[in-house]
């Protein structure tokens, strides 16, 4: 297999499962400990969810929380309403990340050209 994209963060982020899925594409399934993915999967699994809550479920203080969720709102990955945090269903979530690196992409061609 080859890899073209790399997630997670500064800490440690494990594959424990991959599978194959419909339309072509892998799930890995495993852990992440780098900040604000944890929070994603939990709202996008258990629904609209305070900090508050976040805190009580995850045991995170509350400045990782703040951080974690202020670093998916800024990607458009959670949605903010009041003190209550939603989580784009995965699939849009997966589309937006796509289309954002393929527009990252673009950019660094244009930039690549530019030097030429």
């Amino acid at each position: 297999m080859l890899w073209n994209q790399t997630y997670g963060g500064a800490d440690s982020d494990i594959v424990r499962s991959l599978v194959e899925v419909s339309g072509g594409g892998f799930a890995l399934a495993g852990y992440t400990n780098s900040l604000g993915a944890e929070f994603y999967v939990y709202i996008a699994k258990n629904g609209p969810q305070t900090a508050i809550d976040l805190n009580r479920a995850l045991n995170y203080s509350k400045t990782q929380i703040s951080r974690g969720l202020t670093n998916l709102t800024g990607k458009a990955l959670v949605a903010q309403d009041g003190t209550t945090f939603s989580a784009l269903p995965f699939e849009e979530a997966l589309e937006l990340l796509i289309e954002r690196e393929k527009e990252h992409a673009q950019v660094m061609n244009e930039a690549k050209e530019e030097q030429m």
